[in-house]
């Protein structure tokens, strides 16, 4: 293939990758139409069909470009992390976990934000696709830090560590999908836009959580 071809091909991929990422997470999943996709960039209703084949090809190809350098970031520092002194600590295995969503270029955090409310619409729109994509590309990277999770705290029950591994999914998916709710209710002083302090909280919140009582809560 020509070069220029090929770089012509790939921005077209690019653009209609951006454009429909931004369409499902604004509007909804279902309620997108492929024509309405190609509309948006400006090409024939047949060019989704030529480099994707269907809309399902085209949303599993926005969560593999997403997914991918994600998780090879997840995984690169908790690996780095397992190297310093005192191992993975708790603390670590959560940071490893969320810095990569907390800290990119300014570019990379606004398709962070977008890939995160497209997550949140599907799974309010169809559990069981949502399932299907996050089980495809997330599993195998949040089975090694659970297991990691697991020699860090090897006297939590098995189910309170999936429940509370869970919990962290909730709540990252709200800090970084819903950055403006923290300005509101602080009146402005606290805020998504100083990622260190919202991370460092937020770490520190889920490790609390790690640690807490497990059984029945009692009653007075």
């Amino acid at each position: 293939m020509n070069s220029n071809h090929g770089s012509v091909a790939s921005s077209t991929i690019e653009k209609m990758l951006d454009i429909a990422e931004e369409m499902f997470s604004e509007q909804g999943y279902r309620s997108v139409s492929l024509r309405s996709v190609t509309k948006a960039c400006g090409m024939a209703p047949s060019a989704v069909h030529y480099h994707f084949g269907s809309k399902d090809a085209l949303l599993k190809a926005i969560f593999a470009r997403r997914a991918v350098p994600l998780t090879q970031a997840r995984l690169k520092l908790l690996a780095e992390f397992e190297r310093l002194d005192g191992g993975l600590r708790l603390e670590r295995i959560i940071q490893a976990f969320l810095q990569p969503g907390f800290f990119s270029s300014d570019e990379a955090d606004t398709a962070n934000s977008r890939f995160i409310r497209l997550r949140t619409m599907i799974a309010n729109e169809d559990a069981a696709l949502f399932q299907e994509l996050t089980s495809r590309y997330f599993d195998e990277s949040s089975r090694i830090f659970l297991g990691a999770l697991k020699k860090a705290l090897p006297n939590l029950p098995e189910n309170s560590l999936y429940w509370r591994f869970h919990f962290l999914l909730g709540a990252q998916y709200y800090v970084l999908g819903n950055s403006a709710r923290i300005e509101s209710l602080s009146h402005g002083l606290s805020s998504i836009r100083d990622p260190g302090i919202a991370m460092a909280e937020l770490v520190h919140f889920v490790a609390s959580g790690f640690h807490a009582p497990t059984g029945p809560i009692s009653t007075p």
